[in-house]
């Protein structure tokens, strides 16, 4: 890790261990496992990617040992995975990855890139569909049918040469990732409200992040904690509006459950 990614680790770190729990009380949190990677494989149908999440495999630890060709580095490799769910170009890639403190140059980037696109190749059959669809009909869904519209698509086609202009490719990357990050959210916002009659005063929902609870507890309750997250795995079964679509899906959620005194500081339940 370079001086720089470590610093603003240590400073990460530094100002989450400000939030302490209040005494006879654990700092919980309840941790959607790659949500936004679930959610690509069961929109893309993509043979590697189910396998990895039906058969419980790490994706990042396979990823590090045959894309990067060493299983050392399987922090790196999670940026490499996400990197298909944001649609990261071999230099968003070297930065993200330079970020985390793995210096390598643009070819070394794009040979990543491209490496990962093989792997993933119905990930990116899906892309090219995906981006048809937007082109086609101006919009982008979620599976839970929220609509994003991007007006004026057509006016951004191409350049005096007939290239890809950057707006259109910039629109086309918002309109993929609605589809998998505005899924995610949906899930999120499913497991908000199915969790909503369990908080009280004793079992406190203090925070939100991204796709995280972050919970006061007592201390040692973690049948309580093992309920929430049956409950937020649950919601993919789950219908709260009339005239949301419900999906069969084949892709397992995951909720993490680690506790501890802080917001730092935690061990996962159970350990």
């Amino acid at each position: 890790m370079s001086k720089t990614s470590q610093s603003k680790d240590d400073d990460y770190k530094a100002v989450r261990r400000l939030f302490v729990a209040p005494p006879g009380m654990w700092w919980a949190k309840l941790d959607f496992g790659q949500l936004e990677l679930r959610v690509l494989a069961e929109q893309s149908r993509d043979p590697q990617l189910l396998a990895a999440f039906q058969s419980g495999v790490d994706l990042h630890a396979e990823t590090a040992r045959i894309v990067l060709h060493d299983e050392g580095k399987r922090k790196f490799a999670k940026v490499v995975n996400f990197g298909l769910a944001y649609d990261l170009s071999p230099y968003g890639l070297q930065r993200k990855l330079r970020e985390e403190g793995l210096t390598i140059g643009l070819p070394e980037a794009a040979e990543i890139h491209s490496g990962t696109k093989r792997r993933f190749s119905v990930v990116e059959d899906y892309r090219r569909a995906s981006h048809s669809e937007t082109l086609r009909t101006g919009c982008s869904y979620t599976m839970y049918g929220r609509e994003r519209v991007f007006p004026g698509l057509r006016e951004t086609l191409a350049d005096s040469r007939g290239r890809v202009s950057p707006q259109l490719a910039a629109a086309l990357r918002e309109a993929f990732n609605h589809r998998i990050q505005g899924t995610a959210w949906d899930i999120f916002a499913l497991a908000l409200l199915a969790t909503e009659s369990v908080w009280d005063e004793t079992h406190q929902l203090v925070n939100i992040v991204h796709d995280e609870f972050d919970t006061y507890v007592p201390t040692g309750d973690i049948d309580f904690l093992q309920m929430v997250s049956a409950l937020m795995v649950g919601v993919i079964g789950w219908r709260p509006f009339e005239g949301w679509p419900m999906h069969e899906w084949s892709v397992p959620l995951d909720v993490g459950i680690s506790v501890g005194k802080n917001w730092v500081d935690q061990r996962e339940a159970g350990d």
